[in-house]
């Protein structure tokens, strides 16, 4: 896993087929709203291989 700024980018050596699902937990310290970005994955090796999800809105209220 290597946090940047303005990403998030996660590593693996081997993935099956299947449907995965990734969580992380983030601490919001301020009340308002958040525009979540998408989502993409693609092959190392492979780059023509690759998939992205929405984007989704998040309110945090006090």
């Amino acid at each position: 896993m290597e946090v940047k700024d303005a990403s998030t980018q996660m590593f693996f050596s081997s993935m099956s087929k299947g449907v995965h699902v990734w969580e992380n937990t983030y601490v919001v310290s301020r009340p308002g709203t958040y525009e979540a970005g998408i989502a993409t994955v693609q092959g190392a090796y492979t780059p023509e291989y690759s998939a992205h999800s929405a984007s989704t809105t998040l309110e945090v209220a006090n």
